[in-house]
């Protein structure tokens, strides 16, 4: 049989028995998955297997499902940030671009499109493909799954995959994964007792940023700062008396070490970019300021990698900020920070 990218998106739709328009049917998935196995990915721990979410097209409507329930002839649905769950015959792009550079070593990120080739070509001249392991960069797109499993393409890239999982879980990690978060990095677990500040970016009722105060930074003495808006910010003041908010325009100046103490005493930090909230947490801990950085993980940012540690939470982190974090904690909110925080002080 030729390989997918010198197929027609129609030949490979007839081929697998579905419509685009449509996706598979539940049944016909269920089918599938009995027959073909659970999908699988040799670049994540098997913790990590089940943290990450796919759009499909189920159908005709959308549908996130676990990565390991995705089967062959699954439309997935693509957009900016999601990690490529499977090899995709692409079928449907919109200024589709991916980075592919762990298959190919391409610093830039590739343009994507649908059209078949004539000959035979390598991973990096293969357009109408999105293979398993890389990262939409930015656009949007449709893709068939041709292979998923032990069939991926980087299980004959990558002749041996080695995990940041640790796979003897110590005492801290065993206390992390009790109260249900997945560790990425195991030096992370180990570096949480050592933590000087936690800043927060994750929306949240005012309850439960009331609740992160009390029993993190009343309780055990470990300063909790958050990143609102200015509204939200003042409507919270109200309910700490003494509370701080520190200007988030402030940020964008340079910041002396001297100032660091002010901003740590702030509760509250308003309206501030992630560009100056980066150029602050690098600050700090240049100074021996050890930060958690905990986000929902909705936004990309490079403070989840510049962070001493990045705890993500939610079911709505992007793929690829997922992929850098530390610690994720799938289906909780930021309170999870008073359980595994508990016995820092």
């Amino acid at each position: 049989m030729k390989p997918w990218y010198l197929q027609t998106d129609k030949q490979v739709q007839t081929f697998f028995d579905v419509d685009s328009s449509e996706g598979l049917d539940e049944q016909n998935a269920l089918v599938r998955l009995k027959k073909f196995g659970p999908n699988t990915d040799p670049l994540l721990s098997p913790e990590m297997q089940g943290v990450y979410q796919v759009w499909v097209k189920r159908q005709g409507q959308p549908k996130r499902i676990p990565l390991i329930q995705l089967v062959p002839g699954d439309i997935v649905i693509l957009n900016s940030g999601d990690r490529v769950p499977a090899d995709l015959r692409l079928i449907k792009v919109n200024d589709l671009y991916i980075d592919q550079s762990i298959l190919t070593g391409d610093s830039l990120p590739m343009a994507k499109n649908t059209f078949a080739l004539n000959e035979e070509t390598p991973f990096a001249d293969q357009k109408c493909m999105a293979y398993a392991g890389s990262f939409v960069s930015y656009g949007s797109g449709l893709g068939i799954v041709v292979a998923h499993g032990d069939k991926l393409a980087i299980k004959n890239i990558l002749p041996k995959i080695h995990h940041r999982h640790n796979l003897t879980p110590n005492l801290a990690e065993r206390h992390l994964k009790k109260a249900g978060v997945v560790v990425q990095n195991a030096q992370a677990s180990h570096l949480l007792g050592s933590i000087d500040v936690v800043f927060i970016d994750a929306e949240m009722p005012d309850e439960k940023i009331l609740e992160i105060i009390r029993k993190v930074q009343f309780s055990h003495g470990l300063p909790c700062k958050f990143l609102l808006t200015g509204l939200v910010a003042k409507r919270l003041k109200r309910e700490l008396l003494g509370a701080l908010i520190y200007p988030g325009d402030q940020l964008a100046k340079h910041v002396p070490k001297q100032f660091l103490g002010m901003i740590i005493d702030a509760q509250f930090t308003a309206d501030a970019a992630l560009s100056d909230v980066l150029k602050l947490v690098c600050t700090m801990q240049r100074h021996g300021t050890k930060v958690l950085w905990v986000s929902d993980g909705k936004k990309p940012t490079p403070i989840i990698q510049a962070a001493t540690v990045s705890l993500l939470v939610g079911d709505l982190a992007r793929g690829d900020c997922i992929a850098r974090a530390d610690l994720i904690a799938p289906g909780a909110d930021a309170t999870v920070l008073t359980s595994i925080l508990y016995n820092k002080k």
